[in-house]
């Protein structure tokens, strides 16, 4: 049962670095990419600068305001006048935003939001993005980021660029070819300390945590990648994860370290590939459990999410306690 669970929560942490590290983490997850991460991913739907006509909100109902089910905002409704698009399509100068968020009219809003169009959607408690336009430093500098960033793609330019926060902070570094970023580019913490830097020819892209320190390094490559996660605190490393292909999609190959580098856990897993959705196929392949001193516990092999062959248990000195044959995996386990 404890090995089960700690699976589990191994399972689970996987999906959720996974997540956080292509910067999706589920539609009301905390998204901490900086602006310019971003925008260089070109993951930024539609940005857009508009001023409020008008607002309006739905009526109470037995004294209670409608709500999205999942942005935690009310169900309002605003026309809006464009000042300037950054990103993507906007048919009219006129748009309506369907608004978790009570705008105020008069008022000039930045927002980041997807689609195209006359309609789009903004504001509640998802978003993280929008915010109204005072005229703050701090606004004038992501203003300006924006048109650099926009102006660089649509006009495909080249050469060495640096981004600047308000307090002349350096927020990113790095170089374009034809509007296509190239070599390697560095994103900083609004303290200057190093957040993330990718390297766009070896496909690798590594993460820091605020005091500086690696916690996780990806590389892609033409058929395989890797994945490193490393502990936010002492700094070692806590997992290996390789996805390698196969005929039915990819198969997952996971090791886990104590905190000395000894392997606490090895297994694998078959992922099957549809379209745009991913499901498991199971546990395969060799699967080892580990003791801290570096000695195994249990060595076997899964075959579809089953025990197969020959299972052996040993004590924590490394001496043989005990083992067990599975044979094609249809007895019980």
């Amino acid at each position: 049962m404890f090995n089960q669970i700690r699976r589990i929560k191994t399972l689970i942490l996987f999906v959720v670095f996974l997540l956080w590290a292509q910067g999706s983490l589920a539609i009301c997850g905390y998204d901490d990419r900086t602006l310019t991460e971003m925008l260089l991913q070109k993951k930024m739907g539609t940005i857009f600068s508009c001023k409020v006509i008008s607002m309006s909100i739905p009526k109470p109902v037995e004294g209670f305001l409608e709500v999205y089910s999942c942005g935690g905002g009310i169900d309002g409704t605003a026309k809006v006048q464009i000042i300037r698009v950054y990103f993507g399509d906007v048919d009219t100068s006129f748009v309506t935003l369907k608004t978790g968020t009570l705008l105020m009219e008069g008022r000039s809003y930045l927002i980041y939001t997807n689609g195209n169009g006359r309609i789009f959607g903004c504001g509640g408690q998802c978003d993280q993005w929008m915010h109204e336009i005072t005229g703050s430093p701090e606004d004038l500098s992501e203003l300006k980021i924006l048109d650099q960033f926009a102006s660089i793609y649509k006009k495909k330019r080249s050469g060495n660029y640096t981004f600047m926060s308000s307090k002349k902070v350096v927020l990113a570094t790095g170089s374009f070819k034809k509007g296509v970023p190239v070599g390697i580019w560095r994103h900083y913490f609004p303290t200057g300390i190093i957040k993330t830097d990718q390297d766009f020819e070896m496909n690798r892209k590594r993460h820091y945590n605020s005091n500086g320190m690696l916690i996780v390094d990806n590389v892609t490559y033409k058929d395989s990648s890797v994945s490193l996660s490393y502990s936010n605190a002492g700094g070692w490393l806590n997992y290996r994860w390789v996805t390698i292909p196969n005929e039915k999609g990819s198969i997952l190959v996971m090791y886990e370290y104590f905190s000395n580098g000894n392997l606490k856990l090895h297994e694998s897993q078959v992922n099957i590939i549809s379209g745009n959705s991913t499901t498991s196929d199971g546990k395969t392949g060799k699967y080892i459990d580990g003791y801290e001193n570096g000695k195994y516990r249990l060595v076997g092999q899964h075959h579809k999410n089953r025990r197969v062959g020959l299972w052996t248990w040993y004590n924590e000195d490394g001496t043989f306690f005990t083992e067990f044959d599975y044979k094609d995996g249809s007895s019980n386990q």
